[in-house]
């Protein structure tokens, strides 16, 4: 596993938030906790493991599920008699029921998926309905391998829920898979583990120990994304930028499916839902001003936010970082309708009324604008 030093990006207009020490501690004094992530294969070349791998889980007849650029994984094995390689984003109904039959009629017991969270969606969508095990091997930073919520759009909206039976047994990360991701894909995507991180630090099941892998993961992405997306190499304290970026999406992935989703991810269901956005963008597009709508409910976090990317304002820091990065910062581009916007705050203050700061109407309407336009997030509280 590769070693990250200390420290990350921090805009030269901020000023260096406090030490560590200066922070309030974790205080433990009630909490329920109760992990059940699947086995871990990481490192360099780990994908070679996936014979053994599927040993383990007993498999027969594997079927592969990935678009058709990740079709050599089939090589690897000859287990792997069938390839499901329409993948769209968003999971449309369509689409999962016809990857559900073609998996029944060629008798799989494990899916290989391999690739992003459009990928491994579909995978989860499948084992809702079919007696299948997933062995996941992500191919960016979307995090979805760890979880066992799945995602599924109809009719201009996105449904998400929570089964067993979509979470991955095995999650092979290899570093030389993910890092292959041209910029436009690794920078969003990096975008979208980090939100994953900053929102279970206050979602509805946070507790100590989320919120001190979350800090962590936070911290680690934002010192190697820069480099993943210049392809630098090593260097400013990231030892190899590629499985540090892998590594801190799996903490990622792995306290979203605890601590869950708040304002930002709801925001990013709504309007996946409504126009078919790029996930990833909208996540570069959308964190900075969600993070800054709750920032006055949840100000402890935003504190250690603060240290963990040693930024005096998160929410500014993190919209730097997508521009820094390359990464969508304005809905527009993404192609979302200006006239939208009025449609999509009501939706996401019904959606996301559990936020730590609610929703309203008028103020995320202002916060959409905001982010159509690609605006710094404003500062409150």
């Amino acid at each position: 596993m590769a070693v990250v030093g200390e420290g990350g990006p921090r805009p030269a207009s901020l000023d260096r938030s406090p030490t560590v020490s200066a922070l309030p501690p974790l205080s433990p004094t009630s909490f329920t906790y109760e992990p059940a992530a699947g086995r871990v294969v990481f490192g360099r070349g780990a994908l070679a493991s996936l014979p053994d791998e599927l040993d383990r889980l007993g498999s027969r007849r594997a079927v592969l599920v990935a678009e058709p650029r990740d079709a050599d994984v089939a090589d690897l094995d000859p287990r792997i008699g069938g390839h499901v390689d329409t993948v769209v984003q968003h999971v449309p109904a369509a689409v999962a029921d016809a990857a559900r039959e073609q998996v029944r009629e060629l008798g799989g017991d494990v899916l290989v998926v391999v690739g992003g969270g459009s990928a491994i969606g579909l995978a989860k969508a499948v084992a809702l309905t079919v007696d299948v095990h997933l062995l996941a091997v992500p191919t960016t930073f979307a995090g979805s391998e760890q979880t066992s919520i799945w995602g599924m759009s109809a009719d201009g909206r996105k449904r998400t829920g929570r089964d067993e039976r979509v979470r991955a047994r095995t999650v092979v990360y290899d570093p030389n898979r993910s890092g292959t991701m041209p910029p436009q894909v690794a920078g969003p995507s990096g975008m979208n583990a980090i939100a994953h991180a900053v929102e279970a630090m206050y979602g509805p099941g946070a507790n100590p120990v989320t919120t001190l892998l979350a800090a962590e993961a936070v911290r680690i992405m934002a010192a190697a994304l820069p480099r993943v997306v210049t392809g630098a190499g090593a260097g400013g304290g990231v030892a190899d930028p590629a499985a540090d970026a892998l590594y801190g999406s799996y903490l990622a992935g792995i306290v979203l499916d605890t601590a869950g989703v708040a304002l930002h991810h709801r925001t990013c269901h709504v309007l996946g839902g409504m126009f078919g956005l790029d996930h990833g963008g909208m996540n570069a597009a959308i964190l900075g001003h969600a993070l800054a709508y709750t920032a006055p409910a949840i100000q402890p976090v935003i504190a250690r936010l603060a240290e963990a990317l040693q930024v005096n304002d998160p929410a500014v820091a993190l919209h730097q970082l997508a521009e820094r990065i390359g990464a969508p910062t304005a809905l527009e581009e993404l192609g979302m309708p200006a006239d939208g916007i009025e449609e999509a705050a009501g939706r996401v203050v019904e959606e996301a009324a559990d936020n730590p700061r609610p929703p309203e109407h008028d103020a995320i309407a202002a916060m959409l604008r905001r982010a159509f336009a690609g605006k710094a997030p404003e500062r409150e509280g």
